[in-house]
């Protein structure tokens, strides 16, 4: 008789789009997923495209001046998390120049707050949580997705570099944060966040800090 490949697997595991445990909850516990070091990590690649540091991959073991410096100021948050109005303070830390605003505010305003941003050139660490929760995610905004008609530009999504995701391969971006038309009557709710490791995921942002670059 052929023989026919099995898998055998725990009963406590359960199978799905992702593995689950028998409470539905995830299990799989990607590695610096305890940690709360998203914010840092996002400013980090900031500061890099800035060209302030230039070893942001390996910056805790870096022997440069700017990377050492950033990490000494950063590392007491990195397990505690950093609120976006620390990082104002972290950054004015640095004393580099480096020029920042911070919004809080409803997830509409934000929105807009970004798209201005983006629209000048400018970088932005945007903070989110997921509809229904209570864990707040941090990310690194590069860039502005939209169509245009003639002259018209319609932005729908913010592009995304995530920390908590794998690198961007052939592409600038990892995570794409799509939010419809901010010009309906009726309020933009929440948007809808893409990456290539998940589903579709209902965040609602809560706030944004701009990085600017220091004034020559």
């Amino acid at each position: 008789m052929p023989s026919h490949l099995v898998q055998k697997m725990h009963p406590a595991l359960q199978l799905g789009g992702f593995p689950r445990l028998a409470s539905r909850e995830r299990l799989f516990s990607q590695q610096s997923m305890w940690d709360s070091g998203c914010v840092l990590h996002a400013t980090a690649m900031a500061l890099a495209l800035l060209g302030l540091i230039e070893e942001p991959a390996v910056l805790r073991w870096s022997s440069k001046a700017r990377e050492t410096k950033y990490w000494r100021i950063a590392e007491p948050y990195y397990l505690v998390g950093v609120e976006l109005s620390e990082l104002i303070d972290i950054v004015a830390r640095l004393n580099w120049g480096v020029r920042t605003e911070l919004l809080e505010a409803s997830h509409r305003t934000v929105l807009g707050f970004c798209e201005v941003e983006l629209r000048q050139g400018q970088l932005l660490v945007v903070n989110w949580r997921p509809v229904g929760t209570d864990f707040y995610h941090a990310a690194l905004a590069v860039g502005i997705e939209g169509r245009t008609d003639g002259t018209r530009f319609t932005p729908h999504a913010l592009l995304i570099i995530d920390p908590a995701e794998h690198s961007p391969v052939m592409t600038g971006y990892n995570g794409r944060l799509v939010y419809g038309d901010t010009t309906a009557k009726r309020p933009v709710r929440h948007a809808l966040y893409f990456t290539d490791n998940e589903e579709a995921r209902q965040v609602l942002l809560t706030g944004a800090v701009a990085i600017r670059p220091p004034i020559k």
